[in-house]
């Protein structure tokens, strides 16, 4: 499956990560911007087990 996220969408998702102590630029965020969109629109379910990689820092 992929998910198309938006700049803004992966700015917002940066700076959620950065409120809980976790600095990524925003490439690395992107997967988690994904994750946010995917539970949006019910593609996965609060209580699925996920995987985000986050390679990049700030």
């Amino acid at each position: 499956m992929f998910i198309e996220v938006s700049d803004e969408e992966i700015l917002t998702a940066q700076k959620m990560l950065g409120r809980e102590g976790i600095g990524v630029e925003p490439a690395s965020a992107a997967s988690f911007a994904g994750y946010i969109k995917a539970l949006r629109e019910g593609l996965v379910d609060a209580r699925d087990k996920v995987v985000l990689i986050a390679t990049g820092h700030a």
